[in-house]
């Protein structure tokens, strides 16, 4: 066994003044535990220290812990998480956690959309720590590099035959004559010309579309003027309109913007509007609102007709679309009934609901973010020096913690069972994952999606209760089981203090009984008390007599001089 001398040096730091305070610290643990959130934490006690900085003991004070035990050194800040006042020995217990849990304690009052922000999922980590800390903060990655997060969204156009390719009869004409014409388009070959045939202005094209009464939907298109109006004009010339029919009336219930009069300019008309709870048809006009004392044709192409605001997940305008378009590596285009003649159908190559980008009342910062990140493979942590970083699974921290028998060993426990769970209520054992989630999306419908990773027949699988939260697409499942594989065999080691041990670091082991083994230090938790620590590994091999992984600390391959027979094992 080590012999070593524990010293440890604690500091309150106030929320207010510039003045710090000696704390004595009796006994206390420190972890670090690469599963859990906040990934620093622990516990201290304290003599008291008198009434005035007893009361400066608050949720909103930080401790700073020097502690030094066989020639190595921890220093640590730490917000005061708690404190209980032992009445019947003076002494003082301290809770203290790292920012994580700082973050996680904070939930917005209203939506916080970071659709726009779905290109990068570092700028989304960086707005979320910013606005829970109340100052800029910053991640930076460890390994892995930044990637997207997009999310995508089935979408329906109501509107039939939007880029009028098909002479379809689906349009009706009021002082005016319709054509297809290949003078202007937008999209495909043709646009609709709406030329006026009478001395009325109002001279227009309408189609009947059925639409759901009491929902919202956005109606647009473009519209080209080849030559200027002249004459009298409708007030309501080159516009669109949104008619419904309440209790037998017909009335306009919104218009679209107009048209520039201007020579061979093209202008995107839109109106947003909500069916009349009453309605028992909808129609859309295409008005010209010219007469026929000069050409006063408007063109019209490019029409969408969509439930919502308009715009695309990520808040941009949407691009046209129809039955026709093209499939992509995002999203596929089918008409819902006959080509050409029928609403038309975006459907989402990848299902990842918008929602999963929408940071809702009564959800901490670090739980939004954590499906976010473990869809893609990542974790956020705050580490030991204050500093945020975003980690894949390939992340290794520098150094190795040796412990062995004869030399710092105390204790151990190798443990492998089926029914055991974690640190963090995890399965030791499992070979699948299986998240279900339900959530109500942004047009109001009730979905459900499911994550699914493991063999098509596990032995066990690992199904938590149903997420209420929008589904963040898969992947989520996948890197989840990753790191449960590596755990299935948790040694748990007890040995002498070692401030220079982290998770994330290579580990070798060496007991009577289970031999050399090598693998990661998962969690390490540091016992102030009695100068000891506990390491919990994962992803452990054992290494046999005579192999290359059991060889002295610092000699690699490189490192011997002559043949391979030099290497010593």
């Amino acid at each position: 066994m080590i012999l070593s001398t524990l010293n440890v040096t604690g500091t309150l730091i106030p929320a207010t003044g510039s003045a710090t305070y000696p704390l004595a610290v009796k006994q206390g643990t420190l972890s670090m535990d690469e599963s859990v959130s906040p990934f620093i934490g622990g516990d201290i006690t304290i003599a008291h220290p008198g009434l005035a900085v007893f009361a400066l003991i608050d949720n909103k004070a930080k401790v700073r812990l020097n502690v030094v035990s066989g020639g190595t050194t921890l220093n640590v800040t730490l917000n005061v998480e708690a404190r209980q006042l032992i009445t019947e020995t003076g002494e003082i217990g301290i809770n203290l956690v790292n920012d994580e849990a700082l973050v996680e304690d904070v939930s917005p009052t209203t939506n916080v959309d970071y659709n726009d922000s779905q290109g990068s999922v570092r700028t989304i980590v960086n707005s979320v720590l910013t606005r829970a800390l109340g100052k800029t903060t910053t991640a930076s990655y460890a390994s892995g590099a930044d990637r997207a997060f997009p999310t995508f969204r089935e979408v329906r156009n109501y509107f039939p035959n939007p880029s009028f390719e098909i002479s379809s009869g689906l349009m009706t004409a009021v002082n005016a004559a319709l054509s297809q014409s290949t003078t202007y388009k937008n999209t495909g070959t043709y646009s609709l010309k709406v030329t006026p045939n009478s001395t009325s202005t109002g001279s227009y094209a309408y189609a009947y579309v059925p639409l759901e009464p009491g929902k919202t939907y956005t109606a647009w298109c473009y519209a080209r003027i080849v030559t200027p109006q002249t004459g009298t004009l409708n007030g309501d010339a080159r516009k669109l309109q949104f008619l419904a029919t309440v209790s037998g009336q017909q009335s306009i219930y919104n218009r679209s913007n107009a048209a520039a009069n201007t020579t061979s300019t093209t202008t995107r008309l839109s109106m947003t509007f909500t069916v009349p709870p009453a309605a028992t048809d909808t129609a859309i006009r295409f008005i010209s609102g010219g007469t026929n004392t000069a050409d006063n044709s408007v063109y019209f192409d490019a029409v969408q007709i969509i439930e919502g605001d308009g715009n695309d997940t990520n808040g941009a305008l949407m691009a046209f679309w129809d039955g026709d378009t093209a499939d992509s590596a995002t999203y596929n285009y089918a008409w819902d009934d006959t080509a050409g003649l029928s609403s038309s159908t975006r459907t989402p190559v990848l299902d990842r609901d918008e929602g999963a980008l929408v940071w809702e009342p009564g959800t901490g910062g670090m739980r939004f973010l954590k499906d976010i990140l473990e869809a893609t493979g990542l974790r956020l942590f705050q580490d030991i020096d204050g500093a945020w970083k975003l980690a894949d699974n390939s992340y290794r921290v520098a150094g190795q913690a040796r412990i062995g028998y004869g030399f710092n060993l105390y204790g151990a426990t190798d443990l492998m069972s089926r029914t055991a769970t974690q640190l963090d209520g995890m399965p030791l054992f499992c070979d699948a994952v299986v998240l279900r989630y339900a959530w109500t999306d942004v047009l109001g419908r009730e979905r459900t999606a499911s994550d699914i990773a493991g063999p098509a027949n596990p032995t066990k699988a690992y199904t938590p209760d149903v997420i209420e939260a929008p589904y963040p697409g898969p992947g989520r499942a996948a890197y989840m089981l990753s790191r449960l594989k590596l755990r299935q065999r948790q040694l748990q080691v007890t040995g002498a203090t070692d401030f220079t041990i982290r998770p994330g670091q290579g580990a070798v082991i060496t007991t009577v009984d289970s031999g050399v083994q090598t693998g990661y230090v998962d969690a390490v938790s540091w016992d102030l008390g009695n100068d000891e620590m506990t390491v919990y590994t994962k992803g452990l091999i054992g290494v046999q007599d005579g192999s290359i992984g059991k060889s002295p600390t610092g000699q690699t391959i490189g490192s011997v001089a002559g043949s391979i027979a030099a290497y010593t094992n």
